[in-house]
């Protein structure tokens, strides 16, 4: 596995820069600080593992430490996050290789323009990891199951609602350009009443 990986990542990289022309390895004066930084790919956050704190969910949940259902619901997360980083374990190797992948090949793609590379990858990305996120998410539905047992009802709801939050955390939506921001709010709906 760690030998397909690292021929993957070597001849994905070999190709990327014997693609490029001596032009584009040169930085334009002054451009770098008109970029905007794109952020860095992270396989292990496009699989969806993360961990929950086991004290927050408690306190949001609003159970005594030393009650019954506190204790079986600290030891289902806990569970719950031992299997994750099981999980990311066990997966380390691709995590890295994918990683390195897919920064080069958003790299390269930005450098000459071509987007089929990077599209190509992704779809390499998605298959690669949805092994890895079926795993998750069956942990996550056994989670859940084990939390329905041993809360009540308003408590498992606020249980549904701290695991949104925290998934939202995780998925921040992406910020609106200002100029497009500010074009849409200067234009005139389209159809207007006039007619």
């Amino acid at each position: 596995m760690k030998k397909s990986i690292f021929i993957i990542t070597f001849l994905f990289v070999s190709i990327c820069f014997a693609q490029r022309s001596n032009s584009d390895r040169l930085p334009e004066p002054n451009t770098n600080k008109t970029r905007t930084e794109r952020p860095k790919f992270e396989a292990k956050k496009v699989s969806g593992i993360f961990e929950y704190n086991s004290k927050k969910a408690l306190k949001k949940l609003k159970l005594k430490s030393k009650d019954s259902s506190a204790i079986s619901t600290k030891a289902s997360i806990e569970n719950y996050n031992s299997k994750m980083e099981a999980i990311t374990l066990a997966n380390k190797d691709l995590f890295e290789g994918l990683d390195i992948i897919v920064n080069q090949s958003m790299e390269a793609a930005m450098s000459s323009g071509n987007r089929e590379g990077i599209k190509n990858t992704m779809m390499m990305v998605r298959e690669k990891l949805e092994p890895i996120r079926n795993k998750i998410k069956a942990e996550e539905t056994k989670l859940n199951k084990d939390l329905e047992s041993t809360l009540n009802p308003v408590n498992y709801s606020s249980w549904l609602d701290f695991q949104k939050s925290v998934k939202a955390k995780l998925n921040p939506a992406r910020p609106r350009s200002q100029n497009r921001a500010g074009r849409q709010g200067s234009r005139p709906p389209r159809g207007g009443r006039g007619r």
